[in-house]
This record gives C-alpha cells, sequence and structure tokens, in this order.
C-alpha cells in the first residue's frame, strides 16, 4: 500500500471528503487527490501530520529490520531532510547517504546520537 491507499482508506472510514482531509493535513486538494491517485508521494515536511491523521505508521512505508532502515525510518517520521539529520548528527551529508543505504561506518558517539533518535520514534 502507499501513503495515498492509507490516507484514502482513513478519510473513506471517517466519512471525510478529500478537502476535509485536506484542510486537517494543512494542503491542497489537489495534493490529496494526487496522493490517492498515485501519481506523486507526500513531502517529507508532510508524513508528521499524514501519520497523525492516519493514526498509526504504515509499516509497509517504513521498514525498520535494519539499523539502516531505522536511521531513514526515524528521519522521515522526524519530518527531516539527510541534511537536516547530518548536521544534528555531526556528519556530512553524505556520510549519511552512506549509512542510510547500509554502506557507511559510525562512531560509537554517532551510534548513541542516531540510537537516541530511533528511540524517540518508536
Amino acid at each position: 500500500m502507499t501513503f495515498g491507499d492509507h490516507i484514502r482508506k482513513r478519510r473513506l472510514d471517517l466519512g471525510l471528503f478529500r478537502r476535509e482531509v485536506a484542510a486537517q493535513l494543512q494542503v491542497d486538494v489537489m495534493s490529496v487527490v494526487g496522493w490517492e491517485a498515485g501519481d506523486h508521494e507526500p513531502l517529507i515536511r508532510q508524513i508528521q501530520k499524514i501519520i497523525e491523521f492516519l493514526g498509526y505508521i504504515p509499516g509497509n512505508l517504513f521498514p525498520s529490520s535494519t539499523l539502516n532502515q531505522k536511521i531513514t525510518r526515524s528521519r522521515l517520521l522526524h519530518g527531516m531532510t539527510r541534511k537536516q539529520l547530518a548536521i544534528q548528527l555531526g556528519m556530512d551529508e553524505a556520510t549519511l547517504r552512506r549509512l542510510e543505504a547500509g554502506t557507511g561506518k559510525h562512531s560509537a558517539g554517532t551510534l548513541k546520537k542516531i540510537s537516541d533518535l530511533i528511540e524517540s520514534s518508536t
């Protein structure tokens, strides 16, 4: 299922019109239409509000069985870009990209910061 599938199901379960969902999510109605149609995905900054609307975190969209998946999941759930998280972790964006891809190395200090981030999104 896509974000749009989850949004459409929740909207229909609640008996809401797209414009009502758009108002709750503070987006225009065409965004909701596009998500539901599968034409595009929400922006990172919109994910937190969507999760609040859904009332759950769509597990199929945010797998978290490996450390790199947990890093990516936590970053997205916090509505952060890679650049923002890299700054918070005190590393460059390319290093974070490698960590999310599962090919990067990290120090004990960075691992602690990452663990704290992951803990705060569970």
